[in-house]
């Protein structure tokens, strides 16, 4: 553990198997103090979507390349799938770095037919005892939607998500994960698409992302009534959108346009 005074080194690197356990309680730990979540689990992340979210990553990981049943080619794929962790090193603990952060990107270098990006992906997979599946209809699916009409079947990367322990804020492992995905599509010549929440929409602006649609979740359906020091999104994208009414959750679609040359 790093102790105030020390500089602190951030690498980004493929994840592993190895690594699914801590992605899995950074995923919680990220999520769980926000709005969303809570209504989402009232009584926390339950086990088995904890174990579902832990073996769609050995899926994606394996198919990626770091894991036991990785397929290696020479060809550059039509489509990858990429899970990317962020370490932090301290110069006293260098040779233990700590996970603290992680991203997904998904990558189409081809376009797809209607029915391929069609192709809703089953909130069924998110779905579990004692959650509220009501919102989890509307808001993910909302989400979804989002990302079809935007993204369509057309090249380009989507990011899936990051998410930072907050235990570990504001030491650069967000932006370091992104500077990898951005780099990632500035070698292909692709846009990345992404969906800001209230917390990360900031960070994105900074990093070259511009509005371009937007999803609000009337969250009074739920009885929540947001506090004040609670960030809603109601001032994210207002140039584009104007400021959200209250008791209204937004999220934001955002895009990096790809790199002219």
């Amino acid at each position: 553990m790093s102790s105030p005074g020390q500089k602190i080194a951030v690498q980004v690197r493929p994840a592993t198997r190895a690594d699914i356990e801590d992605l899995v309680r950074i995923n919680d730990e990220a999520f769980s103090p926000g709005i969303i979540s809570k209504l989402l689990y009232p009584n926390g992340m339950p086990d088995d979507a904890k174990a579902k979210m832990a073996a769609d990553l050995a899926e994606v990981i394996d198919a990626a390349g770091t894991g036991p049943s990785a397929n290696h080619g020479s060809e550059p794929k039509a489509y990858e799938n990429h899970v990317v962790v962020a370490e932090i090193i301290s110069q006293e603990e260098q040779s233990n770095p700590e996970t603290v952060a992680f991203a997904r990107f998904e990558v189409w270098r081809k376009p797809r037919s209607e029915t391929e990006w069609k192709a809703a992906e089953p909130l069924s997979s998110m779905k579990a005892e004692g959650a509220n599946n009501e919102l989890l209809d509307v808001f993910m699916g909302g989400v979804h939607e989002m990302r079809l009409r935007n993204m369509k079947g057309d090249p380009g990367i989507c990011l899936r998500t990051l998410v930072c322990t907050p235990k570990r804020g504001r030491l650069g492992a967000g932006s370091a994960l992104l500077s990898w995905g951005n780099e990632l599509a500035d070698r292909e010549g692709l846009p990345i698409w992404l969906e800001a929440s209230p917390k990360g929409y900031g960070l994105y602006r900074k990093f070259g992302f511009e509005d371009v649609d937007m999803l609000e979740t009337d969250l009074q359906r739920w009885e929540a009534v947001r506090k004040p020091d609670e960030n809603w999104g109601a001032n994210c994208a207002v140039e584009r959108f104007g400021v959200a009414r209250e008791g209204v959750y937004r999220s934001v679609g955002m895009r990096r346009p790809a790199a002219k040359g």
